[in-house]
Formats: C-alpha cells, structure tokens, sequence
C-alpha cells in the first residue's frame, strides 16, 4: 500500500493492535506495541500476561475474518487454563523514517500564531484551530496514527486531556459510516490542538512575566 505526502511516495505496511473488546477504544489496548504477523501477536500477548500475571500462554487460535484472537492462559493461582479472547486492531505505518514531530508542529503553529497575534488569544486560538485541523500530523492517516501512539507513550498527560475532551464531546465511538481512522484522526486532532494551545499560554506567559520585570525595574 503507498500513501503519498508533501509529494513523496510513501510505502504502507499493516500493522496490528490488541484490544480487548470489539467496540474499541483507546483505553481498551492491552499495550503499546505493535505486530506485524501471528507470532508478533502472540509475542504481544504472551508479554503481557507473563508481566502482569506471571501466566503461562498457549493454544492461540486466529480468526481474521473477525479479527480475532483466541488463546488458553494459566495463572499461578487456577488449577486450570480459561480460554481467553481478544480483538486485532489494524493500523498502517510507515516503512520510513517520520517526518516533523507532533510537538514541532504543535511549536511552529504556536510561534506563527504568536507573531501574528500575540496576546489576542480569541484571535491567537482561531488560528491554531484552524492550522492543527490543516496539519500533517492530523490528516495524513499514518501521521494521526503516529501522532496519538507516540502522545501516549511520551507525553500521556496531553494524550489523557485530549481523551476526555474526545469523550466529553460525544466522539470517542466510531459512527455509522466510520471506520477506526476517523476515530483516530479526531483524538490525533485534539492532541496537537491541546499541545499547542498549551504552548501558546506558555508564551504569554512569559511575555507578561517578562514585562512585569521591566516594569519593576
């Protein structure tokens, strides 16, 4: 599969998330990590239960028509292996190297608009909208993809407001008509929008901070 942006072409790949309900959501993932084939998965899952139960896996069985996994698991304390079940969540990803980060978009976006706007912030927060929703790292699927993984795993706060403003808003399910890409590309959304309006403050922050020095002095 190839993607193109900023007009390159860009080899896709399928990758591959747990999930542990079919109706899926952010906080159902087992974990961060991805697979590319069945033994990635079991990989993923034999990890997680070994970590956090001390569990021995066995038995997976695969249903990709309904994405699908289906395994035995023996914790220390059963006498006997309970099946389990979980979903295949897939997700593409690029074969080459990222291009600008989603903090660096978020810090450009937010310098443009401080130059231009300065402490104008009804003016400063349109145009910030109005450029995230533009943003490379929102509507190219891979980059969204990308965008929310890497916000969870390195900068969780921004990724939890983003979340529950995603919740708050009533768009945190997939819709008629939908697929788990649109899901993405709106938490993707709200996670650069957050990270920038959060930038911005810090800057007219600073400018007052700095102003209330020259004033004293």
């Amino acid at each position: 599969m190839e993607e193109t942006t900023g007009g390159r072409r860009q080899e896709m790949k399928t990758a591959y998330m747990i999930a542990t309900w079919k109706e899926y959501q952010f906080e159902n993932l087992i974990n961060d990590h991805f697979a590319y084939n069945e033994d990635g998965i079991k990989t993923i899952i034999t990890d997680d239960y070994k970590e956090t139960y001390s569990a021995e896996v066995d038995n997976f069985s695969f249903d990709w028509q309904n994405l699908e996994v289906k395994f035995s698991v023996k914790k220390p304390w059963d006498d006997e292996a309970e099946e389990e079940k979980f979903y295949i969540v897939p997700i593409y990803k690029k074969e080459e190297e990222q291009k600008m980060k989603w903090q660096e978009t978020a810090l450009e976006i937010v310098k443009e608009a401080f130059d231009q706007y300065k402490d104008n912030e009804e003016e400063a927060i349109n145009f910030i909208w109005e450029s995230v929703d533009g943003c490379g790292s929102v509507i190219y699927t891979t980059e969204a993809y990308e965008t929310v993984n890497d916000a969870r795993i390195t900068d969780y706060e921004t990724f939890e407001e983003a979340n529950e403003e995603l919740i708050e808003m009533g768009s945190n399910q997939i819709g008629k008509g939908e697929t788990i890409d649109d899901l993405i590309t709106r938490l993707a959304f709200l996670i650069v929008n957050r990270k920038a309006i959060n930038y911005y403050y810090s800057l007219l922050k600073e400018k007052v901070d700095k102003e209330e020095v020259k004033e004293a002095h």
